[in-house]
């Protein structure tokens, strides 16, 4: 005792009194902490179980009142004489005992033949003005419409508060209807969805019908008679249910899970007050085959109607304890002694009720005994503790994860869970807390020690066991022991820190790459912008250059192309003639390859979508490539479509420009034999191209600089090597590749895959039957203004319109233009863009400035034409652009298009006269001779046409059938020539 005071002195004593009180006050603390989430479990728990009580006080309510529905049925199926007195009589008792039920009907099933009866006898009965009704299309009643049956509301108890649903035809409304066809089917018990009520008064409340079928006599198998109905107003029903729930402060709310916008039951005082909390109960309560949805939740009022004061006054108590008791220490610190006898006292007390438990458990070890067998087979350990630390059972299997020989080896040396099991002590306070707040606890991982002092982790899952009155007994569990798949996380563990450094060590890397990439990109980034500047004073020499060249190519295609019309040249004169127009040009061919080019270096290329007919395509680029493989002796062959129409949608320009590029290539280096254009479908809108030619093929050395720019490849030197490059990147453009086959010696096949667009139009016309138009048709007139400062543009744009049939008048300048305007007005006004003084745009606003009601179109033209200034002149109002060099096809185009003229076409029809003549035209032709005139007719070829008949002129044939041949042929009137031939050859085939 003396040793015992000697701790206390003065200071120590103060120092201690000190620590106690802080104990005491973080104990209350605790305490009111435990206390709170002690209580919020117990209303969790309570709200709970009233919930339960409530929906079974709904499910009796509800099968109470099915009773007597079946009941009713019973009643209904034996009883023949069905009156009105009869039936209210059975029912009014079943009634004032269920206030739930808003009705006990009978619903008859009426066929049309029976209606007019059938609603007499339920006057007859007593129930005046009785009629069937129905609702309408806006749910207003109204006298039914005739169908083949009804189900009618013959019988409604009590009839005072149902008079207004007496008649109705239940069949009339979609929901009533299905749960009639439903318990017709099944022959059982059916819940209708929510509906109003046709007795209702009150908006949004509504009713549920329960439909139980009435058959004949003989049951199920019988015939239906009708249905026995009970009508719940869902209001009466649930608030008689829920109303004791709602005063005590819980939001009620019932909807059909299938139609959760109609509220059964949602009170407008449910919604008076906020939730306190996201407390919610849901529950499912089955009616027949509906299934409804009962929620549950929790108002401010609910909780403030628990009693609260012990969360507060236990903690408080024991604060005040704490208080007062550390005041008495500091003043009675003189009793210290007494206090410390005290203690000794209760460590006596203590040691006794330790000897008391260990007694306890030997005998509960006795009792163990006797349900061993449970244990020995468990794979887990499983066990039973107390709540101070302590096993009451275990099987081998635990005793075997904790290192000991026996189970009872390991109860007998285990008398501190927390402090001999777990390396961590506070893990048994936290087992206890968590068993406290839920009652279990699942996957608690844990560090423990075995009996030999090494560790293991464990996996414990254990729930609170209590008895009849509520009292805790013990804790129940097993344990798994998970080293192998902690040792295995560690391993992950260390992996994934050794992944992440080497990651932050990457990133690093990354880091400094990013920063000389990013002074690299500044250094790139001042090399495009002065290569963007070199190439923009490279598209603008190039278009200087083109503009320069193109203006001198007016001259030499313009006046060529009228040369080639005129007749009376001798032969050697007209292939003079002809070279001219082929080196102009292949020289604008050359001028064009080198602006495609640029455009598509610098960016500029535009896609045109439109829809166009893909044979009419392939037939055009073999039409114009013709006739130079004939002057080479080759046969330019078209394989893979017919001559109908296939309509297509893409960018049509660019597929014939990489066409003729390929076409033409291939003709340029092939010295005999053939070249093929092969066009093969693939799938839907999905085509692949070829090009192949008979030529001396591409040496594998060069066929990876084939398609670079201004590659020659060895041994020739013609052209400006551009073609196959524009090609493929025009391919590339369109979302393609140009690729390349060959094998020297036998020759190349050059080919690439497209897709298009379904077309949104159908064409109109066979491949080879397109018009080529000479000269405006008989009774056609056109008068034509040119416009241009330089005198050879006009001379050579007058001499192609006048060969078309215009009257043509010519004007120096935009002043010219005005003062001819006074004289007559033209049709169409060809506009030079750029003259001196008024270009065409001024002049063109000048003219219709003057003369307002001008209705001439206006085609613009100029050597420069890119796709952007075409653009912007025909956003200035031109209605058309073509560009220098003329050619006589664009104008053709142009007064087609724009003033809808007609033209002397091939293909036309003759005249009466004609015909007649030609019919009388008789004779023979060889097989093989029809076929080479017929394939040289149709790609207007004049020259083997000629030879054509000439070659039949020498063979024994109708001198008529030549001359008339060699009119068709001179005259152009070719689409007659084809009629006669295949006229001629069919009957050939016939005789």
């Amino acid at each position: 005792m003396t040793r015992g005071r000697g701790l206390f002195s003065p200071l120590r004593a103060w120092f201690f009194i000190g620590a106690f009180v802080a104990s005491g006050l973080l104990l209350s603390v605790w305490l009111y902490l435990f206390l709170e989430e002690r209580q919020r479990s117990a209303l969790h728990h309570d709200f709970v179980n009233a919930s339960e009580r409530r929906m079974q006080v709904l499910e009796n309510h509800v099968y109470r009142s099915l009773e007597v529905l079946y009941d009713l049925a019973a009643f209904l199926q034996i009883e023949h004489n069905r009156s009105w007195a009869h039936f209210r009589s059975y029912v009014s008792g079943s009634l004032e005992r269920l206030p739930e039920l808003q009705a006990l009907e009978w619903i008859p099933l009426v066929s049309q033949a029976q209606r007019d009866e059938f609603e007499a006898l339920a006057q007859a009965q007593g129930i005046a003005d009785y009629q069937i009704i129905e609702f309408d299309g806006a749910g207003k009643l109204r006298r039914a419409g005739e169908r083949r049956v009804y189900f009618p509301v013959m019988y409604a108890y009590p009839e005072t508060i149902n008079r207004e649903a007496i008649g109705l035809d239940l069949a009339s409304h979609p929901d009533r209807r299905a749960a009639l066809q439903q318990s017709l089917d099944s022959g059982s018990l059916i819940a209708t969805a929510p509906v109003r009520l046709a007795q209702e008064k009150v908006e949004e409340v509504y009713g549920i019908l329960i439909f139980v079928p009435v058959y004949s006599a003989t049951g199920a198998q019988g015939r239906i008679e009708g249905f026995a109905l009970a009508v719940y107003r869902s209001v009466d029903l649930l608030n008689e249910v829920f109303a004791e729930l709602r005063d005590e402060g819980v939001r009620v709310e019932v909807r059909d899970r299938e139609k959760p916008e109609l509220a059964l039951y949602s009170p407008a005082s449910n919604r008076s007050a906020e939730p306190l909390s996201a407390l919610l109960v849901q529950r499912d309560f089955r009616l027949g085959d509906r299934v409804w949805q009962v929620s549950f939740q929790p108002q401010q009022d609910f909780f403030f109607r628990q009693n609260q004061h012990q969360v507060y006054i236990y903690p408080l108590i024991t604060a005040l304890l704490v208080m007062s008791f550390g005041l008495y220490a500091a003043i009675k610190n003189r009793y210290l002694g007494q206090v410390e006898t005290e203690v000794d006292h209760r460590t006596r007390d203590l040691t006794r009720e330790i000897a008391q438990r260990r007694e306890a458990e030997a005998a509960a070890h006795k009792a163990e005994r006797q349900y061993r067998g449970m244990f020995e087979n468990a794979i887990d350990g499983i066990f039973q503790s107390t709540a101070d630390g302590r096993y009451l059972r275990a099987n081998t299997a635990l005793a075997r994860i904790y290192g000991y020989p026996s189970r009872e080896a390991f109860l007998a040396e285990v008398s501190n869970i927390g402090g001999q099991i777990y390396v961590d002590p506070a893990r048994r306070q936290q087992f206890m807390a968590i068993m406290q707040r839920d009652g279990k606890v699942a996957d608690f991982v844990s560090e423990v020690f075995r009996r030999d002092g090494s560790r293991i982790h464990i996996l414990e899952k254990a729930i609170s066991v209590y008895d009849d009155s509520g009292q805790f007994l013990y804790y129940e569990g097993n344990v798994q022991d998970i080293s192998d798949r902690m040792r295995a996380e560690r391993a992950l563990q260390e992996a994934n820190e050794s992944l992440e450094e080497r990651v932050c060590q990457r990133t690093a890397e990354l880091a400094r790459a990013n920063r000389e990439l990013h002074d690299e990109v500044k250094i790139r980034k001042a090399a495009e912008q002065e290569a963007e500047a070199a190439n923009a004073a490279k598209t603008q020499f190039l278009a200087s250059i083109s503009h320069e060249i193109r203006t001198p190519l007016n001259a030499i295609i313009g006046y060529s192309q009228i040369l080639q019309q005129q007749t009376g040249f001798s032969e050697k004169q007209q292939r003079t003639v002809a070279t001219i127009a082929q080196s102009g040009n292949h020289l604008l061919g050359l001028i064009d390859d080198i602006l495609d080019l640029s455009k598509i270096e610098s960016g500029h290329l535009e896609m045109q979508r439109g829809d166009f007919d893909l044979s009419a395509l392939i037939y055009h680029v073999t039409y114009i490539l013709h006739k130079k493989a004939e002057e080479k002796g080759l046969h330019l062959k078209v394989e893979g479509l017919g001559r109908k129409p296939v309509v297509v949608s893409g960018d049509e320009g660019k597929l014939r420009q990489i066409l003729l590029n390929l076409v033409s290539n291939a003709i340029k280096y092939t010295e005999r034999g053939e070249v093929i254009l092969r066009v093969i479908p693939e799938a839907i809108y999905q085509y692949r191209f070829e090009v192949i030619d008979s030529g001396p093929g591409i040496p594998e050395s060069e066929l990876a600089k084939i398609f670079d720019p201004f590659y020659q490849r060895t041994g020739r030197r013609e052209g400006t090597g551009l073609g196959l490059s524009i090609a493929s990147r025009l391919a590339e453009a369109l979302g393609s590749r140009l690729e390349v086959k060959s094998t020297p010696g036998l020759g190349s096949n050059f080919f690439f895959y497209l897709e298009f667009a379904e077309a949104r139009q159908s064409a109109h016309r066979d491949v080879g039957e397109e018009p080529q138009p000479l000269r405006l048709a008989r009774g056609q007139q056109c008068r034509a203004l040119v416009v241009d400062d330089i005198e050879h543009n006009r001379d050579i744009l007058q001499q192609l319109l006048e060969a078309i049939g215009c009257s043509v008048f010519c004007a120096c300048s935009g002043d010219a233009a005005l003062e001819y305007l006074k004289a007559e007005g033209p049709d169409i006004v060809f506009m030079d863009i750029f003259m001196p003084d008024m270009d065409g745009v001024e002049t063109r606003a000048a003219m219709l400035q003057q003369q307002p009601g001008l209705a001439a179109r206006f085609v613009a033209f100029s050597a420069s034409v890119y796709e952007q200034q075409r653009q912007t002149y025909l956003r200035s109002g031109f209605d058309a652009v073509i560009a220098k060099p003329f050619r006589i096809e664009q104008l053709h185009g142009c007064l087609r298009d724009l003033l809808q003229l007609q033209f002397e076409q091939i293909g036309g029809s003759p005249d009466a006269g004609e015909s007649l003549a030609l019919g009388g035209v008789t004779g023979s032709i060889p097989a093989d001779l029809a076929t080479a005139m017929l394939s040289a007719a149709r790609y207007y070829n004049m020259t083997r046409l000629r030879a054509c008949i000439d070659e039949l002129a020498q063979a024994p044939a109708n001198p008529a059938l030549v001359a008339a041949l060699r009119q068709l042929a001179e005259q152009h009137r070719l689409g007659e020539l084809v009629a006669l031939v295949q006229r001629l050859a069919a009957e050939g085939t016939s005789s």
